[in-house]
């Protein structure tokens, strides 16, 4: 099952929740709506290894997203299995991209920052926009993380300041 592009330009609607079935979200399926929020469901345990393929822009301009959440599986851009941070481009109110608990996915969460796993390695490759940090508007990476990608922090203009650990 897919979500055809553009399906949700321009809604208004403040929660969607995307059922486990769907294996693909076409190019632009949300972008430019006025959606908050938006929770894909986890897979049963037979389709977890069955891959959850994103479009280009698939929510690009979405001015009032503020809160993804991912399931636990594999996640693919465009077919490809690199994060590409054009998915979230122009969502200014975005918060948190969130990746349910699990064993199966190839992608985790720490504080509403998106991961990629590779091995035992953690890698930061997505602040969202809207990602504040602590009350003075910085963010300590956490221990666990031991790379951040390309274009990690880009866009991500809320933040003031990155502590790096060793």
């Amino acid at each position: 099952v897919s979500i055809p592009s553009n399906v949700f330009n321009k809604s208004k609607f403040n929660k969607v929740t995307v059922p486990a079935s769907v294996t693909s979200v076409n190019d632009n399926a949300f972008a430019g709506s006025k959606i908050s929020e938006i929770v894909f469901e986890d897979p049963a345990s037979d389709m977890a290894n069955v891959a959850l393929d994103f479009g280009a822009n698939a929510f690009a301009g979405s001015v009032n997203l503020e809160k993804v959440t991912l399931p636990d599986r594999k996640l693919t851009f465009s077919g490809k299995t690199a994060f590409n941070g054009g998915i979230f481009s122009s969502c200014l109110a975005l918060k948190e991209v969130n990746v349910a608990e699990g064993e199966d996915g190839s992608f985790k969460s720490i504080d509403g920052m998106l991961c990629a796993l590779s091995g035992n390695d953690l890698k930061v490759v997505f602040c969202p926009a809207a990602f504040t940090g602590d009350e003075n508007g910085v963010y300590e990476i956490p221990v666990a993380v031991s790379l951040i990608g390309d274009n990690a922090f880009a866009g991500c203009t809320q933040l003031k300041g990155v502590v790096i650990n060793e």
